[in-house]
């Protein structure tokens, strides 16, 4: 990361606890740009690029965000946004996007400055929910909230200097940007691809010695689909899955496939920063009476299953 970069922000107007919104794939240049915000005490709304127009004005206008950031593939979406910016300001994060604002690399003519050293109170994101029950909500997420989060992934999924992990899951979605952050807590390699179908997937495994995936069902049910029998997944150690309910005869034929892999289950929600509960490797074995559960609680959560009325039910009721 290049440290000039959060006085870059500060320079476009974007004062400490001002948001500036995401509208892109993954990217190396994303993710630093992210970091740069938060160095700077800038509040990062990540938006889901596969929103309507409509509804990511909205979320804009909610968030009180003041500026934009934007690749090229979502350039002709974000020219139709920055009309609805306070000072329409747009930061290009690569060549291809052509904005009315500033490039990344005008970001690094300024001095660098010194980190903001936040309460852990402060919100760090805005992670808007995914509006299955209604429109949209904006979780406010603390830097306390994403720092024990990253803490607790990095030890739960094994992220270690090691770890060469290939990003697969959006940005926007915090099984994404929170696993994005564990690998960096534990030292990790970051691969990014531009080609997350199958054969993409396929095609960095080989060419960068990725060790570690993060899936949901449906993409690794394609992803096995893809391979065949061609053993192509021994090279993996580490394999996250989750967002979505995975069927015993997909979890078996992916023990398979993977047969070097310390399969993960994760279970959480945005409101709570990401995971919050780890089924553990130990669980994933053939006949293993664990298999159809959602895991353990990791080190910082406390989990407990209530009723309407707010009280623990009891152990075994359905």
């Amino acid at each position: 990361m290049n440290w000039t970069r959060p006085a870059g922000l500060r320079a476009q107007g974007l004062g400490r606890g001002q948001s500036i919104a995401f509208l892109a794939g993954n990217t190396a240049e994303h993710m630093e740009l992210t970091f740069a915000a938060i160095w700077a005490g800038i509040v990062v709304v990540p938006l889901n690029w596969r929103l309507s127009v409509p509804e990511l004005r909205a979320i804009l206008r909610d968030s009180g965000a003041r500026a934009l950031a934007a690749d090229g593939p979502m350039a002709s979406v974000a020219r139709h946004l920055a009309a609805d910016l306070p000072s329409a300001a747009c930061i290009a994060l690569d060549r291809g996007a052509d904005l009315s604002g500033c490039s990344l690399d005008a970001l690094l003519d300024h001095e660098p400055m010194s980190p903001v050293n936040p309460d852990p109170a402060e919100v760090l994101g805005l992670y808007y929910t995914g509006g299955t029950t209604g429109a949209p909500k904006g979780a406010e997420l603390s830097h306390r909230s994403i720092h024990l989060q990253a803490l607790d992934q990095c030890v739960a999924m094994e992220c270690t200097a090691g770890s060469v992990y290939l990003h697969t899951m959006p940005f926007f979605h915090l099984g994404g940007s929170s696993l994005a952050n564990a690998i960096t807590y534990g030292q990790g390699t970051h691969v990014f691809t531009a080609d997350a179908s199958p054969a993409g997937v396929l095609h960095a495994l080989q060419e960068y010695g990725v060790n570690f995936l993060s899936v949901v069902p449906t993409a690794l049910h394609d992803l096995l689909d893809h391979a065949g029998n061609a053993g192509v997944f021994g090279q993996v150690r580490s394999l996250v899955y989750g967002a979505a309910p995975m069927s015993e005869g997909l979890l078996r034929r992916t023990m398979a496939a993977f047969p070097q892999a310390r399969l993960k289950q994760a279970y959480g929600q945005t409101e709570i920063g990401g995971a919050c509960i780890i089924l553990p490797p130990e669980a994933h074995a053939p006949g293993s009476p664990h298999l159809a559960a959602a895991g353990r609680a990791t080190l910082s959560v406390d989990v407990r299953i209530a009723g309407p009325d707010g009280v623990e039910l009891p152990r075994g009721t359905a």
